[in-house]
């Protein structure tokens, strides 16, 4: 399983627990993610090759390149760029 300390600043990577799907699921996820924190953050991501179902429990999560919120529910493809992601503080998602 891919660790997030390489790519995740250190006060991340504190709040992300990963969890590996049951073995029926194994061919179609690759792993189940929640990130939780209570501090303000920005930091940079890059793509990861694989699409992505994002649940936003609290505040979701601001894309300055694309001047807008994530939804409450976010469903992303294959992203091709870097971008950076903004948080109030109130993050809370799966």
């Amino acid at each position: 399983m891919e660790s997030a300390s390489h790519v995740l600043p250190h006060m991340v990577q504190e709040g992300f627990q990963i969890y590996k799907p049951c073995k029926a699921l194994q061919s179609y996820v690759r792993y189940y993610w929640i990130f939780k924190s209570k501090q303000p953050l920005n930091v940079p991501t890059f793509p990861i090759g694989c699409p992505q179902i994002i649940f936003h429990k609290k505040t979701p999560l601001y894309i300055p390149e694309l001047k807008s919120y994530q939804s409450a529910l976010s469903v992303s493809g294959q992203v091709n760029y870097p971008a950076h992601l903004s948080s109030d503080g109130n993050t809370n998602m799966i």
